[in-house]
């Protein structure tokens, strides 16, 4: 979560943000979905799919946020990949999106790792602030 300036630590919010989970699960058939190592079955992060508002137009986004020790060991690029299937197969749409901070260059390279690429970018409201964000998209290889 090091690119969201915010962390939930009070009980109040962790199950606000599990109750939205939850609605997203049952009313878009998406959501942050839990990263596990497969020897281990240790939780590494979570990976997801999201409905999301980028420039004006409702959009899927894939997302991945990882414990910091887990960076770099192909989670973010692995959980995608399958998720970008899912989102495809299931909602039938031309492109998935991601965006990013400029700065995020890890999630960058995740992004482009997985066939995305830039297509431009927007100021995005952060908690109270307004934050430039990069828009990358891959197009459904299905269709």
């Amino acid at each position: 979560m090091a690119a969201w300036d915010h962390v939930y630590v009070t009980k109040k919010e962790i199950i606000a943000w599990i109750i939205r989970q939850m609605g997203r699960y049952k009313n878009e058939l998406v959501g942050y979905f839990l990263a596990i190592d497969r020897e281990s079955k240790k939780a590494v992060g979570q990976i997801g799919l999201m409905w999301n508002d980028i420039q004006g137009q409702r959009c899927l986004e894939v997302g991945y946020i990882l414990s910091k020790a887990e960076w770099g060991k192909g989670y973010a690029t692995e959980g995608a990949k399958a998720l970008l299937d899912y989102g495809f197969n299931l909602f039938k749409l031309n492109k998935i999106y991601a965006t990013m901070r400029p700065e995020n260059l890890r999630s960058i390279t995740v992004a482009e790792r997985i066939g995305m690429a830039l297509e431009s970018e927007f100021i995005k409201k952060c908690n109270g602030k307004r934050v430039k964000h990069l828009i990358y998209s891959i197009s459904n290889k299905y269709l």
